[in-house]
């Protein structure tokens, strides 16, 4: 409650006005502790305070702090925490890499099933070849023998 009422003094008001059936200091409703940690700095900027850190979340630049939106263009938590204080769409934020029709594009005509093996034409060259394993060069030095101490 300290948290909140030091980020806007008014929300604790706010809070202790609805009654403690709506809110308590034990409200387990993620959500609600979320959207009022979320402080909005600019139109596309926010701090969001989540364990007693502070992100910093760019929309714009699509970045936060803690790098997981740069790395994975897909919105972090803190970013979806800002993206729902302005009640925008979340899906417009990830990387055009994780869109469906560009994952059909990828692979069209790529992935041809292989069907029934009596159908498989296969050249007579190929079906000569011996596949053999790869060389095994053991390691230099001497081995590590592996002991199990007895259980009495």
């Amino acid at each position: 409650m300290s948290e909140m009422s030091s980020l806007n003094p008014k929300i604790k008001d706010y809070l202790l006005e609805i009654g403690p059936g709506r809110y308590n200091i034990q409200t387990s409703n993620i959500a609600e502790s979320i959207n009022s940690a979320v402080e909005q700095l600019q139109t596309n900027t926010f701090n969001v305070k989540y364990n007693q850190k502070t992100f910093f979340v760019d929309l714009e630049k699509r970045t936060c702090t803690c790098r997981q939106f740069d790395l994975d263009e897909i919105p972090c938590s803190h970013a979806i925490a800002g993206i729902d204080k302005l009640y925008w769409n979340k899906y417009e934020y990830c990387s055009k890499w994780y869109d469906i029709m560009m994952y059909k594009n990828n692979y069209n005509g790529s992935l041809n099933p292989v069907g029934d093996k009596e159908d498989w034409n296969i050249p007579e060259d190929i079906k000569q070849e011996i596949l053999l394993p790869p060389i095994y060069k053991p390691a230099a030095g001497r081995r590590k023998k592996q002991r199990y101490k007895s259980a009495t």
